[in-house]
């Protein structure tokens, strides 16, 4: 009798090593996760990543993998990445994007504006500003899809929303289309007077995610979003929101 429940434990052990291989990603290869400059979301300071974002991957989901660096690169390049298991945030998730990713979130519920120089008088109502005007997005974000299909004609695109911001301010362009939280984030880092712009038009609100390439069990994607989901209803998010200035 002994042993037979000696045996059924041994088995039990193996079957949840097992399991519990397959329930990561089944693979020895090493995780990429990458990020960008994404003010309050995630950014650089003195070297180290910071941000919400930052907090919350470190918090949930880094300690089920073995090892991870998160690397910032810029946004443009999320495509080229290869089929390494992958890591990537902050992700608005849109139509588009929805099938070529797993999905943890939404983290922050975010709204798309156009942003303009404070002295700027603007009727978005008026469809010629839609043909006149000269727009800035960011190359590779959902908001260069967003800024045609508002019918945006005369868009420019950059590595960086600190790059819109700055062509902003010189007057180089007439609006930037970013987001409302991402605007405010950015002005804290740079150290810009808030005064100095103002949202002109408030477009949809969108989801914000950490999401993964396919390559990710779905028993694992459950796992994370659990997590998140209980952390959510702590003190200590609301903390790091606090923390990184974010009004929801």
């Amino acid at each position: 009798m002994k042993l037979e429940r000696l045996a059924y434990r041994r088995a039990l052990t193996f079957c949840i090593g097992v399991i519990w291989a397959q329930f990561l990603y089944a693979q020895d290869e090493q995780v990429i996760v990458v990020t960008g400059n994404f003010p309050p979301y995630s950014f650089l300071e003195e070297g180290s990543a910071k941000g919400l974002f930052v907090d919350l991957f470190q918090t949930v989901i880094y300690p089920d993998l073995k090892d991870a660096t998160i690397s910032f690169i810029p946004w443009g390049r999320l495509d080229m990445l290869g089929a390494a298991p992958t890591i990537m945030f902050p992700l608005a998730k849109t139509e588009e994007r929805s099938p070529k990713y797993k999905w943890i979130g939404p983290i922050v519920t975010d709204q798309w504006v156009v942003i303009v120089r404070e002295n700027a008088n603007y009727d978005y109502s008026n469809p010629e500003l839609f043909e006149q005007q000269i727009i800035g997005v960011t190359r590779g974000t959902p908001a260069e899809v967003r800024s045609h299909a508002l019918g945006f004609k005369r868009v420019e695109d950059v590595h960086s929303e600190y790059q819109n911001l700055l062509k902003l301010l010189q007057g180089r362009i007439d609006g930037w289309l970013g987001s409302r939280l991402l605007l405010n984030g950015l002005l804290r880092q740079q150290g810009i007077e808030p005064n100095r712009v103002k949202i002109a038009m408030s477009d949809v609100e969108v989801g914000v995610y950490i999401a993964t390439s396919l390559n990710f069990s779905d028993a694992l994607i459950h796992k994370w979003q659990t997590e998140f989901d209980s952390f959510k209803q702590k003190p200590d998010y609301i903390n790091l929101l606090h923390r990184y200035d974010i009004d929801l």
